[in-house]
């Protein structure tokens, strides 16, 4: 442990890179529209980019896509602007020893952000939803933060008035069919959970067989698929006739402050329905990887967690692109194929858990089984039980 370590880990990896990914594109555009909040040095750099950008390369390259010439050429000019952004504000735990905008004259109206907020839009030209609004405003206070710039209260009180309006005409264009209602991937439902399954099993490869480990562990414990790439083979412990796996940290403990969040979370296994069925698909996974029972304190999905994210999602694809499937899962379970993805399987279990029953668990118990808050109060009141827990898993799975 080191200082510089500890600097870069005051912020997740992913929650810096989504932060950095979106202010590099609000800096090259007020540097296009209000130039006059860009710091000199940093106008002068991109103007040089501007000048001296090679397209020779890109355009060599083989492009099956549609866009013109001309298109993809700004594409290319936009992101060479937002890579030297990058280069000012610094990589994670980094001090941000470059200026690049002028705070002062950025927050004196609050107007320059909410007509970049107005001029954002999706591919097709329509809203963002609500809560990508949020998650862009969210980014400009990492900005903020980063250059431990204190915000006057009249820019935040107005920002949050204009933010308002924002999202409610964004939530008025969902509800005039612009986009889907729902928020993000929809949840599995059970029956199309079991498909799936089947269908890792099916193709009968290395990939489906992780791909089935991966699907089984992430629903059973009600996890993000960061946590389920966290557990190491001595977290799969005997617990009676269930397998228990706790988790120190996760997406909403990542301090270790809450004890509760490291219980075990109960998995029983199913011999009726082997899709089902989380012990088999484990021991049908390390059974294909024996190498990983040399070294028991290893991950159980050892490498990347990028890398595994991406596998489990590229063979999810190979099942989605298939006409048969898709036509499946449209015809017979009423999903569209376009809204899965990675994170229906922990919303799947979180849904199955608190309505897939009329006697279901508590919603105190459902929340903890999935890692999520029930409130400071009740946080520190309502801990969880085996009981409970175990209701949890013969109730959901």
């Amino acid at each position: 442990m080191t200082v510089e370590g500890i600097e870069k880990n005051t912020r997740a990896k992913s929650t810096f890179n989504t932060h950095q990914n979106e202010n590099t594109r609000v800096i090259v555009w007020l540097f296009y529209n209000h130039k006059h909040v860009i710091h000199d040095e940093l106008c002068s750099d991109l103007q040089d980019v501007i000048e001296t950008v090679d397209y020779d390369t890109m355009l060599s390259r083989k492009y099956r896509g549609k866009k013109s010439v001309e298109e993809r050429k700004n594409v290319y000019l936009f992101q060479q602007l937002r890579d030297k952004v990058a280069e000012f504000l610094g990589t994670p735990g980094s001090t941000t020893n470059k200026n690049t905008v002028i705070f002062d004259e950025f927050v004196a109206d609050p107007k320059i952000y909410v007509d970049y907020l107005a001029k954002r839009r999706k591919g097709n030209g329509g809203l963002m939803k609500p809560s990508v609004y949020k998650s862009y405003r969210a980014s400009l206070s990492f900005l903020f933060w980063r250059y431990e710039f204190q915000v006057p209260e009249q820019f935040s009180s107005r920002l949050k008035t204009y933010m308002d309006g924002i999202k409610r005409l964004a939530n008025k264009a969902r509800q005039c069919g612009e986009g889907n209602i729902e928020d993000g991937k929809r949840p599995l439902n059970f029956e199309l959970f079991l498909q799936f399954n089947k269908w890792f099993l099916e193709m009968g490869t290395y990939e489906g067989i992780y791909a089935l480990a991966y699907s089984l562990a992430t629903f059973n414990l009600a996890c993000r698929g960061d946590s389920t790439l966290m557990i190491c083979l001595k977290h799969l412990m005997w617990k009676g006739d269930a397998t228990g796996v706790p988790f120190s940290h996760s997406k909403e403990e990542q301090l270790g402050d809450d004890p509760t969040k490291r219980l075990p979370r109960f998995c029983f296994g199913n011999p009726f329905i082997q899709a089902a069925d989380f012990i088999s698909g484990i021991f049908l996974y390390i059974a294909t990887n024996p190498e990983l029972i040399d070294n028991k304190d290893g991950p159980l999905f050892p490498g990347a967690k990028d890398s595994h994210s991406t596998k489990f999602s590229n063979t999810l694809k190979i099942i989605l692109k298939d006409p048969v499937k898709r036509a499946i899962i449209q015809k017979q379970y009423a999903f569209d194929p376009d809204d899965i993805g990675v994170h229906s399987w922990r919303k799947a279990a979180q849904t199955k858990m608190s309505c897939g029953s009329t006697a279901g668990p508590t919603n105190s118990a459902a929340c903890i089984r999935g890692g999520h808050s029930i409130g400071a109060v009740r946080d520190v009141y309502v801990v969880q039980e085996k009981a409970s827990d175990q209701y949890c898993t013969a109730v959901g799975f």
